[in-house]
């Protein structure tokens, strides 16, 4: 099955939102427990999905305003 440009763009976007979803959880539920090293590893994960997500979510509401 062939995917348009946007259609990868929505997966990819859909997966970022997913796993920072998960990462959020774990840390809300573990911090307290988490390992100096894999916390810093986790909410640096977090950061780079979030900026993803943010980057999305910009490009969307530009292409919203041209239709």
């Amino acid at each position: 099955m062939k995917y348009t440009s946007n259609e990868i763009d929505y997966m990819l976007f859909r997966n970022d939102l997913e796993l920072y979803e998960r990462i959020n959880n774990i840390v809300k539920l573990r911090i307290d427990t988490i390992d100096e090293d894999r916390l810093s590893i986790l909410l640096g994960r977090l950061l780079d999905l979030n900026t993803n997500i943010s980057m999305y979510s910009k490009m969307l509401k530009s292409k919203e305003m041209y239709i």
